[in-house]
Parts: C-alpha cells; sequence; structure tokens
C-alpha cells in the first residue's frame, strides 16, 4: 500500500512539473449510491453442502419465511478518485478509483415446523469493494460551466461479509454464531456518468455528476472467520462443521479434494450513485 501510495505521488509531481496548458487533472470526490437490479440472495446448494449454517439460507425469495429485502451490494456511501489527461478541448481519458462500502442488510426467519423447533435465524450481509474504471470523458461544452458524460469499464476487487446467529430449541436451549467472508477474484462491469462541472478558477473547478455501475460480485474463496457453539469456539471443528476455507469455482471436478472446493456464489452489486467533489488542473 505504501509504495502504491509513493507511485502516485512521484506521477503526480511528473505531471505537475512537465504538463503544460491544464493537460493533467486529479479530481477527489464522495457520494452516496442506491441499488439498482436489485435481487434477493440465495445460497447454491453446493455451498450449502459445504458449509453448514449456510445451507439455512437466509436469504431467499420465499416472503412466508423471510423478512428479506431485494438488495445490491454496492448501496452505501463512496469514495472517488480520478487522474485524467484532456486530449483536446471537449475529449479526456480518466482513470477513475472507487471504494463503496455497503450498507449492513438484515433479515430474520421465524420456523415453528420441522424439527428442531421453534427455531430463529437472523443474519447480515455487507460489503466492501473497491473499483479502477479506465473511462472516457466528453464535454458538450468549454465555457465555465460545462456539461460532460463518462463512459468505462469497471474492474472490481470485493470483499462480503456474511454473519449468522441462529437460535435452536432442542429439549434446551442452543445458539450458534458463524462469520463468513468472500474474498479473492476479480469482476468486469461496465460505468457511466453525466455531470457538471464548473471553473472557480484556471486551476480548480468544482463537479457533480449521477453515475450507473452496472455489476455482479463473485469470488475465489470463501473463509468461515468465527464460529461459535453454544459459546464454545468451534471453527477450528472442521469435522464436524465443514472446512474453514473452501476454494470456490464457476465448474470444477469431483476428486479427492472436493470437500474444499464450491461453485461461486454470485452477488447482485449495481448501483446509481451522486457524487460531488473538486478537480485539480495542472
Amino acid at each position: 500500500m505504501k509504495k502504491i501510495f509513493l507511485i502516485l505521488g512521484l506521477l503526480i509531481l511528473t505531471i505537475n512539473t512537465n504538463a503544460q496548458s491544464n493537460k493533467f487533472y486529479v479530481g477527489i470526490s464522495g457520494g452516496y449510491g442506491l441499488g439498482i437490479f436489485k435481487n434477493d440472495i440465495v445460497f447454491n446448494n453446493d455451498l450449502a453442502n459445504s458449509q453448514l449454517l449456510l445451507g439455512y439460507q437466509m436469504f431467499n425469495s420465499d416472503n412466508s419465511q423471510v423478512s428479506s429485502e431485494r438488495i445490491s451490494l454496492t448501496e452505501g456511501i463512496n469514495a472517488n478518485f480520478a487522474l485524467g489527461y484532456n486530449i483536446n478541448n471537449n475529449l479526456s481519458i480518466e482513470i477513475g478509483a472507487k471504494y463503496t462500502k455497503s450498507n449492513t442488510f438484515k433479515t430474520e426467519r421465524y420456523i415453528v415446523e420441522g424439527y428442531p423447533k421453534p427455531t430463529n435465524y437472523r443474519s447480515e450481509i455487507n460489503s466492501e469493494s473497491i473499483f479502477i474504471i479506465p473511462q472516457i470523458k466528453y464535454y458538450f461544452d468549454t465555457n465555465k460551466v460545462k456539461p460532460y458524460i463518462k463512459t468505462g469499464l469497471i474492474i472490481s476487487s470485493s470483499v462480503v461479509y456474511y454473519d449468522i446467529d441462529v437460535d435452536f430449541m432442542f429439549s434446551i436451549y442452543i445458539n450458534e454464531k458463524a462469520k463468513y467472508k468472500f474474498y479473492d477474484g476479480y469482476n468486469l462491469g461496465f460505468y457511466n456518468a453525466i455531470g457538471v462541472e464548473y471553473d472557480l478558477s484556471k486551476r480548480i473547478s468544482l463537479f457533480g455528476d449521477i453515475s450507473i455501475s452496472v455489476i455482479n460480485f463473485s469470488h475465489k474463496k470463501l473463509k468461515r472467520t468465527e464460529m461459535f457453539v453454544a459459546g464454545v469456539d468451534e471453527n477450528d471443528n472442521e469435522r464436524d462443521n465443514g472446512p474453514k476455507e473452501i476454494n470456490l469455482y464457476k465448474s470444477y471436478d469431483v476428486d479427492e479434494n472436493y470437500i474444499k472446493s464450491a461453485l461461486t456464489q454470485i452477488f447482485p452489486a449495481s448501483n446509481i450513485a451522486l457524487n460531488i467533489g473538486i478537480q485539480f488542473n495542472f
């Protein structure tokens, strides 16, 4: 991480030293995204067979059993950085970086029938993600107030956190808690924005835009980071609770290591965001 900031600092210093006539710019902004193309989350059977508590499927579309809502795992606050180069007065190329921390979504499922009974399942899910966005920016006007559009490709890296809290009632009350982390891997998506830029001076501009990100998250690994049964730490008990960490694939051949493999899980992650920021021209 330190090396990244050092390289970025040297790059900006080089741009500031050598650039001519506002060719380069740096933009910083923040905003909030609302989920679009939302969906329910149902954990696939392959994952449920590998990880016991995931099999309770806290998020699904059966509204008679689940107080759920369709979600997108980029709904929440975001921070943005952009480094751009003006090809001419109307056209720029830009590399954007976007960090999003999603809201936490909760569900609760209460089952009276079946065994054990009654059973109460509670869950929470949220995510953190980073988007790298190479894009083209086009200005419709070159006056002090400059409307623009941007379009590009998203390359994302994300972590999805999923927590479960379950109450069983056998002959006695038993509580189980588990925390999971989906991580590793990259996903591709599409990015578009429309906005307005206002020049405060030759070097400083204010801007605001509305962006649309279209993407789903999937990962290469799933790790169970915590598991407590009746207050006892059972996370290392892989014989009864499945492996702590498994590899996720779009498809795989069953072999002697299949117990530590499963199909990947797809998470909806598209949003529409309002962003406001400041741009420094060099």
